[in-house]
């Protein structure tokens, strides 16, 4: 005779979702705090572990039609497990589209200051569902840009959590200091994060949609300077920032037509987020600008990995693909296209200055 299954009984820790905590940062908590896998407690609460396979910050949104039911056995299951209700499970989901969130291993940015004030009371650090959006960038709460989130176990490995959180702010306060974002921006900014935390009706204006696409298009999140890249695209001086967009949106052929021209003219503004800024004054004072030389060198050498493999950036190649640029373009060349941009180098003395502007050698 087979014997019958134990009974199973509500997870050892009660895990239970913080306020406006996002689901994917409410599941990882769980699984760490319980030193399993995704798959595991899905078994454990008799959901197909398959289900684990899925991007689930959507809910239902992201899944086929044929795992709703498994879905829906996932959220009781879950809110049985740690003893919340159902309203509790759902509100961690994001409502809008898959390609306006950011990709799933870069959902970890947040604010420092709201991180401090976690550990200060004692709670754990999580992701909040607005910041797992590609227009979120800023902490309208603190009037900070988002830093990346520490490692879990962060405290064991490095030393004082709060010390940490203490760097990151210094170093978000920097950034406003370097970038200055217009206070116009911040507040379209904070406009947009309320469409998204409402979900789209269909109603509200569609220069909201229009921003949201526009900074989904930018891929400013391929590099590690997102956060920057963002604070200087939403101030007075965001022509540097709008290059770096417009170059990854070219296909090789443009790029090999267009070759280093293309940086040293001004690029066209965008509706929505650019009109925005146009009646804001010039700020006055020094302007950052970012470090483009870096990282347009990394993203020539992602392409020419890609490119080794047969399929450059995951697509087959076209027929008006030029490799050569790229192999022209290695670190040496890229490296001796910054020297020459910077002080005493080829073009220093022809490049236009304005009266008390500071050249930083970078790009024009």
């Amino acid at each position: 005779m087979k014997p019958e299954a134990p009974e199973r009984t509500p997870l050892a820790f009660r895990v239970r979702p913080q306020p406006a905590e996002g689901f994917d940062s409410w599941l990882d908590r769980i699984v760490r705090r319980h030193e399993t896998s995704r798959r595991t407690l899905f078994r454990y609460l008799d959901v197909d572990p398959d289900l684990a396979n899925y991007d689930l910050a959507r809910g239902k949104l992201g899944l086929p039609a044929r795992h709703h039911a498994t879905f829906d056995g996932l959220v009781a299951g879950l809110g049985w497990a740690v003893d919340v209700d159902r309203d509790a499970v759902m509100d961690g989901f994001a409502a809008g589209p898959a390609h306006w969130l950011l990709p799933l291993t870069l959902r970890r940015y947040g604010c420092a200051c709201c991180w401090s004030g976690l550990i200060a009371e004692g709670r754990p650090l999580y992701i909040r569902k607005d910041w797992i959006w590609s227009a979120s960038w800023w902490c309208h709460e603190h009037q900070l840009p988002l830093s990346v989130m520490p490692a879990w176990d962060w405290p064991r490995r490095e030393g004082s959590l709060a010390a940490m959180l203490g760097r990151l702010e210094a170093a978000a306060r920097e950034i406003v200091r370097a970038a200055r974002p217009t206070a116009r921006l911040i507040a379209y900014n904070r406009a947009v994060i309320e469409f998204l935390r409402k979900g789209d009706d269909g109603v509200t204006p569609q220069r909201y949609r229009r921003y949201v696409e526009t900074i989904v298009a930018n891929r400013f999140h391929f590099s590690s300077e997102r956060i920057r890249l963002l604070a200087l695209r939403h101030s007075s001086g965001a022509q540097p920032a709008r290059r770096f967009e417009r170059f990854v949106a070219l296909s090789r052929s443009e790029l090999a037509k267009e070759g280093r021209g293309f940086f040293r003219r001004p690029q066209p503004r965008v509706e929505g987020i650019d009109i925005e800024a146009a009646i804001d004054r010039p700020r006055r004072g020094r302007r950052w600008e970012p470090d483009l030389p870096m990282l347009l060198q990394t993203y020539l050498s992602i392409a020419q990995r890609a490119e080794a493999r047969g399929e450059p950036l995951g697509r087959p190649a076209g027929p008006g693909d030029n490799y050569g640029f790229y192999r022209s373009m290695n670190s040496a060349s890229a490296q001796k296209w910054t020297n020459d941009r910077g002080p005493g180098g080829l073009g220093w003395q022809n490049r236009p200055q304005k009266p008390g502007q500071r050249d930083l050698g970078s790009l024009p």
